[in-house]
């Protein structure tokens, strides 16, 4: 079997879904995997206005971002006119080639604009293969269901979005199965939590909350969380992952010196699992993969700053069924700090409820799927 699958960098959701299913297709005997940043196969000015500019308005204007997600949700706005047959017909062209090419069995994607063009593609009779489309978020959009009549598989998270896909877009149920988000398996092993409480100088008998500081939170609001936590007059430990940006981690630093709380203050790290293990709370934006690889951990999750649109989505998903807690503007950290420091009931409830809608196999379902489905194509 050989599987085309395709990312996108639009964020950082998209490339870690594709790269847990990567890892888990390749443990296979006689799977093929070629894998690909879809994007980068439209044009050279397409990928450019995605990815960048997603990044400049989520970061910069995301109310305006939140406005555009909600229009384009509308049937009106989406529908198919000559303008944009012409227009995935010029971006296919490249994606095309490398599809045939590649001539794969499947292909999976794992970003809605990505979707589209392989939908398209079938369309035109480009593709022989089965369609798998891999969706990100706890929210459906119209843009993950444009042309999902030539998509034969879609894998949500949840069954609401199931519901959804069936009432208000009319799409087939046998086409839908909820799988969870694909994270990788190390959120499904055993820490030895003593050993990494030793690595990372944590106390065991306080409270250790992980800071994801990243994710395009801008770094003045980063800094103001991360001030406002330290100012508070409760007894934890702190761990913050700043990611790749150097200025940022500097500024953190700059920060915890004065504090006389144990902070830790990480760059870039591959030991999310490991940090995760030893943590009471995890404090994040609610993007689609670091929710899930929380959920899958049974880590209570404390939202911050949601961008308009699928985050928000995703937030009131998380609150709805008792996984997260969330801060708003202008309403002091201390009112989600009683909760995670003293509220021992209301954070037991958080982790029995991560155990009931979290799916952390759903790699190994989407993977189990997929070879289902080609071996009914043979």
């Amino acid at each position: 079997m050989k599987v085309l699958l395709l990312y996108a960098k639009v964020g950082n959701g998209h490339l870690k879904a594709a790269e847990s299913v990567k890892e888990a297709l390749e443990k296979l005997d006689d799977v093929q995997v070629v894998y690909e940043d879809g994007l980068e196969y439209s044009s050279a000015l397409t990928n450019k206005l995605i990815v960048k500019g997603y990044a400049s308005v989520t970061r910069r204007a995301p109310r305006l971002w939140g406005t555009m997600y909600k229009r384009s949700d509308k049937a009106e706005f989406n529908t198919i006119g000559e303008v944009n047959k012409m227009v995935n017909k010029a971006l296919t062209i490249r994606l095309k080639k490398m599809i045939r090419i590649t001539n794969p069995d499947i292909i999976i994607s794992t970003h809605p604009f990505v979707s589209h063009m392989c939908a398209y593609l079938k369309k035109k009779g480009k593709v022989r293969g089965n369609i798998v489309s891999i969706m990100t978020d706890y929210g459906i959009h119209n843009m993950w269901l444009e042309g999902n009549e030539y998509i034969d598989r879609l894998m949500v998270a949840t069954s609401e979005m199931k519901q959804d896909c069936i009432r208000k877009y009319g799409v087939p149920e046998s086409k839908i199965m909820v799988t969870g988000i694909p994270v990788s398996e190390r959120f499904s092993l055993e820490y030895d939590k003593e050993e990494l409480r030793k690595e990372f100088n944590l106390d065991e008998n306080k409270k250790t909350l992980l800071f994801f500081a990243g994710g395009g939170l801008g770094l003045g609001k980063s800094e103001k969380i991360f001030e406002d936590l330290l100012k508070t007059n409760y007894d934890f430990q702190l761990i913050a992952v700043t990611g790749r940006n150097e200025k940022q981690k500097m500024r953190f630093e700059n920060i915890a010196s004065t504090s006389g709380k144990n902070i830790t203050i990480l760059g870039y790290t591959n030991k999310v699992p490991e940090l995760m293990a030893i943590s009471d709370f995890v404090i994040t934006k609610p993007g689609g993969l670091t929710s899930t690889e929380c959920l899958a951990m049974c880590k209570p999750m404390v939202i911050i700053n949601p961008i308009p649109g699928q985050e928000e989505q995703n937030a009131n998903y998380f609150i709805n069924n008792g996984t997260a807690i969330r801060t708003y503007k202008n309403e002091p950290i201390e009112h989600v700090l009683d909760i995670a420091m003293y509220n021992e009931q209301r954070v037991k409830q958080m982790v029995e409820m991560c155990k009931v809608i979290g799916k952390p196999n759903s790699t190994k379902t989407i993977v189990d799927e997929v070879i289902k489905i080609y071996n009914e194509g043979k």
